[in-house]
């Protein structure tokens, strides 16, 4: 889960408007199409393969208004997309009772084997990067198009 926060700065911007948190809100909710789309891009950056697309498709972004602005909470509802994002350590797979696979034509048996590990795809922290300074970029020209 990647979170972004957009957060008032200095007492100007109460003077300038009452309802930052909304004002926050609608911005994000107005960019929430393309924060997702360059999110999708990372995925596909990241080299990480796509076998059936449930993870890709299981995306959210959710927003929330928070008491100086407002957040993105950007993230994948499959349960193995974190380990695919930071990776794991080397482990065992244990076998109910023995485990089975088949390769170049041999059948291979065995009780447990030991797994090196998952690296780290970091297929949602690279792409947060770019849709922050996409937001910073147009935040001033919506706050502009808003107060006046």
């Amino acid at each position: 889960m990647i979170t972004l926060e957009l957060e008032q700065v200095g007492d100007f911007l109460v003077n300038k408007i009452k309802d930052l948190p909304n004002t926050f809100s609608n911005f994000l909710q107005e960019n929430k199409f393309s924060i997702e789309r360059e999110m999708q891009i990372g995925y596909g950056k990241s080299g990480l393969a796509i076998r059936t697309g449930k993870l890709i498709k299981s995306l959210h972004t959710n927003i929330y208004k928070v008491e100086k602005g407002a957040e993105i909470k950007i993230g994948y509802e499959k349960e193995y997309a974190s380990y695919l994002e930071h990776g794991t350590a080397p482990y065992t797979i244990h076998g109910n009772p023995i485990l089975h696979w088949t390769a170049g034509g041999v059948d291979f048996f065995a009780t447990k084997v030991q797994h090196p590990g998952v690296r780290a795809y970091k297929f949602l922290e690279k792409p947060s990067y770019t849709v922050a300074k996409q937001l910073q970029n147009k935040l001033p020209g919506y706050l502009k198009r808003v107060w006046e």
